[in-house]
């Protein structure tokens, strides 16, 4: 397996959105992000891009495993949300929020596009916390990227997003 970069965001300037578009073929798709640091304790949001925008309609559902270090492990799950929802993130310098995404039938017209993902975040608790899980989005229309969004007013103090295509 390899990865080609196929586009890259880099917080600058406290920007309220994060994106990463350029899915153009039927090949599963690698999405990483690293230091994600919001300017205030907030929960962090992923969504789906269709013609370079994020969608926003209640067609997000999602299973996540949560992974705690001071506690016994979560069930978390969502149906018909306007995102897939990951856990707060705190605004210490302790790394933030990292990921890896995987991408799947983002391309298809005719399926819907749907994800895996591993999120471990430095919360506000303060402890490591772990996302892993998966997500569909339950619209059949081709989807071009993703959005990483703050649930909140809160603006990225860091980050960066890149979107690799799997050959």
């Amino acid at each position: 397996m390899g990865l080609v970069q196929v586009d890259k965001a880099v917080a600058s300037g406290n920007p309220t959105v994060l994106e990463v578009t350029g899915i153009n073929t039927d090949d599963v798709y690698m999405v990483t992000f690293s230091n994600i640091v919001p300017s205030g304790g907030e929960r962090l949001m992923i969504r789906v891009t269709k013609s370079s925008n994020a969608d926003t309609t209640t067609n997000y559902d999602n299973a996540r495993k949560g992974l705690l270090t001071n506690s016994s492990f979560q069930n978390n799950s969502d149906t018909n949300d306007t995102k897939w929802m990951m856990a707060t993130t705190d605004t210490a310098s302790y790394g933030g929020s990292q990921g890896i995404m995987y991408c799947y039938n983002f391309n298809s017209s005719s399926e819907y596009s749907f994800v895996s993902f591993e999120v471990p975040t430095w919360v506000t608790t303060p402890q490591i916390f772990g996302d892993i899980g998966g997500g569909v989005h339950t619209q059949t229309s081709a989807s071009d990227g993703i959005s990483l969004k703050w649930n909140g007013t809160a603006t990225f103090s860091s980050g960066e997003i890149v979107l690799y295509k799997v050959v």
